[in-house]
């Protein structure tokens, strides 16, 4: 993977045909179409942030909930060998490193924080519910595939990545905008919780500590604030939301993008999860909730005449306008970024 993703970014580098840095007189603020600048983030203290070691004395020891991508539920919460579980397991941006460097599963890091007009605020982790675990010989509720293997049945507990037709866990999404997520409660030593306060008030000040690195740029939306690490190969399949932005601090991400289906095309499937399904390609017959199998497959690649494959790099934001479709795949052991999500803008 780590060969396919050096001639990948090289190449979508080089092939990229989203707009970069347009003039603000060139159309509407944010942008209508999947955008990336070059020139939001100077002066951000973050920027520091790209050497892992300045990152790690910073902001090394604070948890976030370890978390996967599957296909229909989108984000789920997993332990540290990648399997399902239904209660949140937490570790520091230092251990998910380590944890990252030697597991061959698509885990991550996610988290949300949404600020509301009059100050209140919801904790947005990765949802843990109803779970529904398949039942005979193959267990699929525990487990996703190695990185790098993206077909095949699970044997004695090692699932694939993700199972279309049984296993499926009915969630509601991180990713998804008509849902904010299950409460998750904050772990002792035993793993009894504190309660959603106690969690809350950690995820205010994480997000406070991490917001005196950057600024948010002017007319994108900051009332959901949004953190993610990922290790090499790590990403969430397609998928869309609310117009969201996302800055990279470290390390290198591919950003596989299409736009809402027009009007005049139809309407927009549902799948067993009940979100909206990818209109383009069916995605049941290869890896649609691990877009970095596309860089070791390109044949699986959806064939979308509007579709973009990009490399962002670090410094670089990328603005999603509502509704548009993507997928991503980290290229780097050391990846985070930080961005917003949702329809009301910044003050500008």
């Amino acid at each position: 993977l780590a060969s396919a993703a050096a001639s990948a970014a090289a190449g979508a580098a080089a092939g990229c045909g989203l707009a970069r840095n347009p003039s603000a007189s060139a159309g509407k603020w944010p942008p209508a179409e999947a955008t990336v600048f070059t020139n939001l983030t100077d002066g951000w203290r973050a920027q520091q942030w790209r050497h892992r070691d300045t990152f790690l004395e910073e902001m090394g020891t604070w948890e976030q909930t370890l978390s996967t991508f599957v296909r229909d539920a989108w984000l789920q919460i997993v332990d540290a060998s990648g399997g399902f579980v239904d209660h949140p397991v937490d570790v520091s941006l230092a251990e998910y490193l380590k944890l990252s460097a030697g597991l061959r599963r698509n885990v991550f890091l996610f988290a949300r924080y949404e600020v509301e007009e009059r100050g209140a605020s919801h904790d947005n982790g990765p949802s843990h519910h109803d779970h529904g675990h398949s039942h005979g010989g193959n267990d699929h509720g525990h487990g996703h595939g190695h990185k790098g293997h993206h077909h095949g049945q699970s044997h004695g507990g090692d699932a694939p990545r993700h199972d279309p037709e049984h296993g499926q866990h009915h969630s509601h999404s991180e990713l998804d905008d008509d849902s904010n997520g299950g409460s998750l409660d904050h772990r002792d030593g035993h793993g009894q919780g504190h309660g959603d306060g106690h969690r809350l008030e950690r995820r205010r000040r994480f997000f406070e500590a991490l917001g005196s690195g950057y600024d948010t740029p002017p007319g994108v939306s900051d009332e959901l604030k949004i953190f993610a690490m990922d290790g090499l190969g790590s990403g969430h399949g397609m998928h869309r939301h609310t117009a969201a932005w996302l800055a990279q601090i470290a390390g290198r991400k591919v950003w596989w993008l299409a736009p809402p289906l027009p009007p005049s095309e139809g309407q927009e499937a549902v799948n067993a999860a009940g979100h909206p399904a990818f209109p383009y390609k069916d995605l049941s017959e290869d890896e649609g909730a691990w877009a970095c199998a596309w860089l070791l497959q390109p044949s699986l690649v959806p064939q979308v005449a509007s579709a973009h494959i990009c490399t962002q790099g670090p410094g670089e934001v990328l603005v999603l306008p509502e509704g548009w479709w993507h997928a991503t795949c980290s290229l780097d052991e050391f990846n985070i970024a930080v961005g917003g999500q949702g329809s009301r803008p910044s003050e500008t």
